[in-house]
């Protein structure tokens, strides 16, 4: 894959994290991620021009939902759930459960802040990030990957690849304290007049991420 590049890159994994594989694996079923077949139009290459573009409306969009499945793998470990997110400015949520329909994280938000159940819990919260790495030990930046979902970069000092055939991105890298993330597309779905990655795996250390969403929906 030829790769071109947009802007510049300034230059432990928690043990919690066992605690949210512990979880997810009493409650979910070991199978591996089956992304459904998405079918668009292959996508016109995009100019240098168009690109630029492209980034700028993807920073407009900021209210969206997205239905597919994830699969988080570590230490050759591997867990999968179907994903429901849905996010706005003023309301977000975000629901994991099993293939077979066992919910298994819920987190919503609140006047107050966010209010999260998991394992039959419900705690709360008023910034998002602190309260998944709290409870679940999730250490994802989930800020920043309400941006990279859209396949834009979420602070400008990240580092933002095309593909050289498509124009469409390929790849962000973005250092977050001493923690180096590595997003990497795969494939795309048209959205309205958009095309929104439709697969896409984030990688720090030993954690993969895999996200393969089947369903895309702006929100006006």
């Amino acid at each position: 894959m030829s790769l071109t590049v947009l802007g510049r890159l300034h230059t432990q994994p928690d043990s919690r994290l066992s605690q949210w594989r512990l979880l997810i694996k009493a409650a979910l079923l070991s199978t591996t991620l089956s992304a459904c077949a998405l079918f668009s139009p292959a996508p016109e290459p995009q100019s240098v021009a168009a690109q630029q573009l492209r980034q700028q409306q993807m920073q407009e969009i900021d209210a969206w939902r997205v239905k597919g499945k994830v699969a988080f793998i570590r230490d050759g470990e591997r867990s999968s759930a179907n994903i429901f997110w849905q996010h706005a400015p003023q309301d977000v949520t975000l629901n994991l459960t099993t293939f077979m329909g066992v919910n298994v994280l819920n987190l919503a938000s609140t006047s107050n802040g966010y209010q999260l159940q998991v394992d039959g819990k419900t705690y709360t919260g008023t910034e998002l990030q602190p309260l998944l790495s709290g409870v679940a030990g999730v250490e994802l930046p989930v800020d920043d990957l309400t941006y990279w979902i859209k396949g834009s970069k979420a602070k400008s000092q990240d580092a933002l690849f095309f593909n050289a055939e498509t124009g469409l991105p390929a790849r962000i890298q973005a250092l977050r304290g001493n923690r180096m993330w590595q997003i990497d597309y795969q494939d795309f779905s048209r959205v309205e007049a958009h095309y929104m990655p439709a697969k896409l795996t984030l990688k720090h250390g030993q954690l993969t991420i895999k996200l393969a969403i089947s369903d895309w929906q702006l929100q006006h």
